[in-house]
């Protein structure tokens, strides 16, 4: 964490976990954006790292082929570069 950050906090369906919140440039299928990513800063035994949908999902049609364990992006073509 950087000096200039702080933790938020986030309730969750296991209780409260602190995060931290960055902007982070992202390509996907060579379309770059910025999107913000949180960082757990609690321990929940699980991968410390979250992707918002917010941003990712606006911009992408996002396909879940659960049995082939792949997930499919494809850019939004009504959306500008």
């Amino acid at each position: 964490m950087a000096d200039s950050e702080s933790t938020l906090l986030a309730k969750t369906i296991g209780g409260r976990v602190e995060y931290v919140l960055r902007n982070v440039e992202m390509t996907i299928d060579e379309h770059n954006f910025i999107t913000p990513v949180a960082w757990l800063q609690t321990n929940t035994g699980g991968k410390q790292l979250l992707l918002g949908r917010e941003v990712v999902f606006d911009k992408f049609n996002i396909e879940f082929r659960q049995a082939e364990e792949q997930i499919i992006f494809t850019w939004r073509e009504d959306l500008k570069l």
